[in-house]
């Protein structure tokens, strides 16, 4: 009788064994697709960058900007205006503004 009851105990332990031998840490398996690593590890967040991007400068477009006029009117216009007539000159908007042209209310230059 004490044969067969360490030989039960025997298999209790063996039984026991292969049941909680899965419940350990183990190895997870390497994502088969890109997709699969994405989705698993989290983007890391951006870093607050210590420099602002400069604000553009209004002036220096102004500058730099070409607008029409024409020989008879008293607007500068941007290119493809309905107003704009054949006859159109092109100058910067801060020579046009100096030359006393103000600006046209339909394109808006």
């Amino acid at each position: 009788m004490a044969l067969r009851s360490s030989v039960v105990t025997a298999v209790l332990m063996l039984v026991a064994a292969a049941l909680f031998a899965g419940c350990g840490p183990q190895e997870q398996p390497a994502p088969s697709s890109p997709r699969a690593s994405q989705v698993a590890q989290p983007s890391p967040a951006p870093e607050p960058t210590a420099q602002a991007a400069p604000a553009p400068q209004p002036q220096q477009e102004q500058a730099t900007e070409t607008v029409y006029v024409t020989r008879t009117g008293s607007k500068y216009h941007r290119d493809g205006c309905r107003y704009l007539s054949q006859s159109k000159i092109p100058m910067t908007k801060q020579a046009a503004i100096a030359n006393g042209y103000s600006a046209c209310s339909v394109c808006r230059p």
